[in-house]
């Protein structure tokens, strides 16, 4: 039997968790886990609060929302500023390379320079040359210079422009993240940001 106790532990744990109280929410769901231990849903709650808890200590800020981009074309998105130019760069776990589309790079050329060429890369659509660029950009207040890939990622990125009216230009993949510290929390829909 399941007491009123236990119950309004759950009930309070879940309310603090909630409203990103993680210490009082802690409590409760331990005083819930105390009264019944075979409460399982009560140690995934503790585990999501210990997850929270853990990102405040490391000092990580809210950067910015996934959720237009997600709302508008059920991508993770990012506005990039490169000289003058407004782009838009998907944010890709799955890719070990930043990769912007050749029509940018072409736009930007005289501004650019470049790194390498290597003949060992592999693309979706054959092997092929790639020619790897360093590109200083912006996002928010903060400036990047990053090494990108050559691509061709208009034929994608057109189907998604037709069905969304979002033109894509790039990625951004997970060395990126790694390397500045970035945590993409898609329960929140959020970017957090080391400090």
């Amino acid at each position: 039997m399941i007491s009123n106790d236990y119950c309004s532990h759950c009930e309070l744990g879940k309310v603090f968790y909630k409203i990103k109280e993680y210490e009082k929410a802690l409590e409760y769901t331990d005083k819930a886990i105390d009264l019944s231990p075979g409460a399982l849903g009560m140690y995934e709650l503790k585990g999501k609060i210990m997850g929270a808890l853990e990102l405040i200590k490391t000092k990580y800020e809210m950067f910015f929302s996934l959720n237009h981009g997600l709302s508008k074309t059920g991508l993770p998105l990012i506005a990039v500023k490169i000289f003058d130019h407004d782009i838009c760069l998907m944010l890709d776990t799955g890719s070990n390379t930043n990769m912007i589309d050749r029509k940018i790079y072409d736009l930007l050329e005289d501004k650019l320079t470049s790194v390498e060429t290597s003949t060992d890369v592999l693309s979706l659509n054959e092997d092929s040359e790639a020619i790897t660029v360093d590109i200083q950009f912006r996002i928010e207040n903060y400036d990047y210079k990053e090494p990108f890939v050559l691509t061709k990622v208009t034929d994608v990125s057109e189907k998604y422009k037709e069905k969304t009216g979002t033109q894509i230009h790039g990625v951004l993949g997970v060395h990126f993240f790694m390397k500045h510290g970035w945590v993409l929390d898609f329960e929140e829909n959020k970017v957090y940001k080391k400090i």
